[in-house]
């Protein structure tokens, strides 16, 4: 490795600090590269050139929050900045005026009060969590020399959220999947709903498939793409959830079956053209992303249907389809690092992922064997 250039030197965490002094004051920039460190500095010295730079003393937190965001923005997913913006807006009304270094524990003891009467105790959680990251930033850009939420213990969930809980994302009993798709049939979502069920893909993977991703001459399904959120009204189609999201899974006879009703649903709303390779698979009756905003009220009015007939079933929402997949997947003894190359899921700690050994037969056959079983509840023709 060549030696760097005058006023570089390298952190222990990987990136380049660059020094260099404006009006005879010491300044620092951090990159991943030179050209990257030099940029930042051209950059810093235009904001001071036009008297746009904030001090580290008195810069507020809603200031520090703008900036934030702003170098994460080519970083992290929209939904991700939609999701911390929305939970920036409860911190903000509180303390957002308030100048980074003047806050102190008190304060954030205070906010987590204050929102524990306006939010479940997950919500509190996630804006404190929030801050915590907010300040640990703040702590590394040298503004702060501690973060005043550190030892600050989230709250316990209540009695009525581990109700919640449970209820929307749930293992569905055999009964309760049979009468769901009884008074599911006049939907537009019941063809999306048993590919779902089938195949354990998460609904915003199964909204974002076109009919491109039918790969009928290797047998399988390309898993590459997700619906995500980028405001309060909009979505669009993004990279999925992680990198063990991107794979294929098996394209079952009773999986084939389902998309060809698909098809002839498509072409009957939208004409030939809604069933071309770049078309998506499922959406709504007026052809919009299908996202779990729109079908979990579809969910909801089904059960309620059932209610009525007499037949109750327990709300849930579309992940309740994956659960239930993947619990079935358990009670048949198939391998767990075998279940997470078949869904997408990169928890190493409880499923062992050690997926280039895998016998792809093995794969295959465990994956028609589960699709097999659900077929056979839901008593597909």
């Amino acid at each position: 490795m060549g030696r760097l250039p005058t006023g570089f030197t390298r952190r222990k965490d990987g990136l380049l600090q660059y020094a260099f002094s404006v009006d005879g004051k010491r300044r620092y920039v951090y990159g991943s590269s030179v050209k990257d460190c030099r940029d930042k500095a051209d950059e810093l010295k235009e904001k001071i050139a036009k008297g746009l730079l904030i001090s580290r003393q008195t810069i507020k937190l809603s200031e520090y929050f703008e900036e934030w965001e702003a170098r994460r923005e080519k970083i992290v997913k929209p939904t991700t900045i939609y999701t911390d913006k929305r939970r920036f807006k409860r911190i903000d009304a509180a303390i957002g005026h308030k100048k980074l270094a003047d806050i102190d524990r008190r304060d954030v003891y205070k906010l987590q009060r204050d929102l524990s009467d306006e939010l479940s105790s997950k919500g509190v959680n996630d804006a404190i969590s929030l801050l915590r990251t907010l300040m640990e930033s703040a702590v590394n850009d040298r503004i702060l020399q501690y973060n005043p939420t550190t030892g600050i213990k989230s709250l316990p969930k209540t009695e009525e959220e581990k109700a919640e809980l449970n209820e929307k994302h749930r293992f569905l009993t055999a009964d309760e999947i049979t009468t769901f798709f009884e008074y599911a049939q006049s939907s537009v979502y019941y063809n999306f709903f048993m590919f779902l069920l089938l195949t354990g893909v998460r609904c915003g993977e199964g909204g974002a498939l076109e009919w491109k991703d039918i790969d009928r001459e290797k047998g399988v399904i390309h898993i590459t793409k997700t619906v995500t959120r980028i405001d309060d009204h909009t979505f669009n189609i993004g990279s999925p959830k992680t990198m063990d999201s991107k794979r294929d899974i098996l394209l079952t006879d009773e999986v084939a079956a389902i998309l060809e009703k698909q098809k002839v649903q498509q072409a009957q709303l939208f004409g030939i053209k809604a069933v071309a390779g770049s078309e998506r698979i499922f959406t709504t009756s007026t052809g919009k992303l299908i996202n779990q905003s729109n079908t979990s009220p579809t969910i909801a009015n089904i059960c309620r249907k059932a209610e009525a007939a007499g037949k109750p079933v327990l709300r849930f929402t579309p992940h309740a389809f994956r659960h239930t997949f993947i619990s079935h997947e358990l009670a048949n003894n198939i391998p767990l690092n075998v279940i997470a190359r078949q869904v997408g899921h990169s928890n190493t700690i409880t499923l062992q992922k050690y997926y280039s050994h895998e016998d792809p037969e093995k794969l295959k056959e465990a994956f028609r064997m589960v699709s097999r079983n659900m077929a056979e509840i839901i008593k597909i023709s």
